[in-house]
């Protein structure tokens, strides 16, 4: 490997681009190094020094990552990172205390899934319109979550139904509302991973309150009654049916998305033809 493409590899380094993407980067860096090369051996330097003056006059890959990962995603990779790592831990800790506790019912960890979620989804974004996007999936969650915390009537049942419900009567109302919202985002967007993230988070919240229902029942399995038993075994029964609720309509609305792109690409190619 040449120094140039040890350069172009260092500049690429942790920009978690799609393959293509890098691709085309390192094309164009490559393109541009070469013809001030070019330039700079016209003017009598040997290649080697030419190349050494021209990635010195390049900068640092390090300020090149954060400009090129700033123009994708709108933010620096630099900041994108430490933030993710920053509600990753902060998401174990408060699982970890929930599990602790055998499953507290607060569902305190959702708040940092949820921001973790929607910070990682950024790195799906391309467009300024992707990144309000992501935005706007968060904002009913966040609603949901601080009108329940200020006890506004009638939002409890929304919080238990969206965060903690195994019940698709509780689920099924704000299921058709993000059904509608991810249909709008990508009718805005055209992007379809960041239009199920108002379906895919509820996904999220019943697989984080799995385990501590299965640590519930685990710990009064040694304490409590055979009645008892069976009460917490049907918690953990209910929270799979939710799960696998709440995935299948995940999964009906990324399916719906696939054949409407297929649709209106086909439409497309018979106009074009026609």
């Amino acid at each position: 490997m040449d120094k140039m493409d040890r350069y172009l590899k260092e500049v690429l380094r942790m920009t978690f681009l799609r393959r293509e993407e890098k691709a085309e980067w390192r094309e164009e860096m490559r393109t541009h190094i070469d013809c001030s090369v070019e330039e700079q051996v016209s003017d009598g330097f040997s290649r080697e020094d030419a190349l050494e003056l021209t990635l010195r006059q390049f900068g640092d890959p390090g300020m090149l990552r954060r400009d090129l990962t700033r123009q994708t995603y709108g933010v620096s990779i630099d900041v994108l990172l430490p933030v993710s790592v920053l509600f990753l831990g902060w998401y174990a800790y408060a699982a970890a205390e929930e599990l602790q506790v055998h499953f507290s019912g607060q569902g305190i960890g959702v708040v940092p899934l949820t921001l973790l979620a929607g910070t990682l989804s950024l790195l799906l974004t391309r467009k300024t319109a992707d990144r309000w996007a992501v935005l706007l999936t968060l904002l009913p969650f966040g609603l949901v979550f601080g009108l329940q915390k200020l006890q506004v009537p009638g939002a409890l049942s929304w919080y238990y139904g969206v965060l903690l419900g195994d019940r698709w009567g509780s689920y099924s109302g704000y299921a058709g509302i993000m059904f509608l919202l991810g249909l709008l985002i990508f009718l805005k967007t055209q992007n379809g991973r960041i239009a199920s993230l108002p379906l895919l988070l509820p996904v999220l919240y019943s697989a984080h309150q799995l385990p501590g229902r299965i640590s519930n029942y685990m710990y009064h399995l040694q304490y409590s009654s055979p009645n008892e038993h069976e009460m917490y075994y049907m918690a953990v029964t209910y929270q799979l049916d939710s799960l696998l609720i709440r995935t299948f309509v995940w999964v009906v609305f990324l399916l719906a998305l696939r054949y409407f792109t297929q649709f209106v690409h086909h439409r497309r190619i018979n106009k074009a033809g026609s």
